[in-house]
């Protein structure tokens, strides 16, 4: 599982890290991502990177990217995002979006780029993600 901490504000530099948990510092309003262990039919090996995040009229607006490391070429790849609150249990929503491009080969890179998960005006505490995609 990856984990890793975003501002709203300023991404700095890599603080510390752990055994499979990256973290990021921030000066104002932090969120987190986790790579959810859940497993799928279509779960490939792809690194999501999150680049950006802000709280904007309810929704975490996400920018990032996901990288393809292996030598194999893979399609439709999408990535999901969950949002948390606090509680246990408490999904305040989940929104999936393609890649540009959809279409990922070795060494390549796909975009995820303003994309908005809505929140229904609460701010989550964890945005879990999750990518997938095909054998080209």
């Amino acid at each position: 599982m990856k984990k890793y901490f975003l501002s709203s504000l300023l991404l700095v530099p890599l603080v510390f890290i752990t055994e499979n948990l990256y973290a990021f510092t921030t000066w104002a309003g932090q969120f987190s991502f986790t790579e959810s262990n859940q497993k799928t039919a279509e779960d490939i090996d792809l690194d999501f990177t999150p680049e950006k995040a802000e709280w904007k009229n309810g929704r975490v607006r996400v920018w990032g990217n996901i990288k393809n490391k292996t030598y194999e070429s893979y399609q439709f790849v999408k990535i999901t995002f969950s949002a948390w609150g606090t509680g246990h249990g408490n999904l305040l929503g989940r929104v999936s979006m393609y890649t540009d491009p959809m279409d990922i080969g070795p060494g390549q890179i796909g975009y995820i780029e303003n994309f908005g998960i809505n929140c229904g005006n609460q701010k989550p505490n964890d945005i879990e993600f999750k990518v997938t995609g095909r054998l080209k």
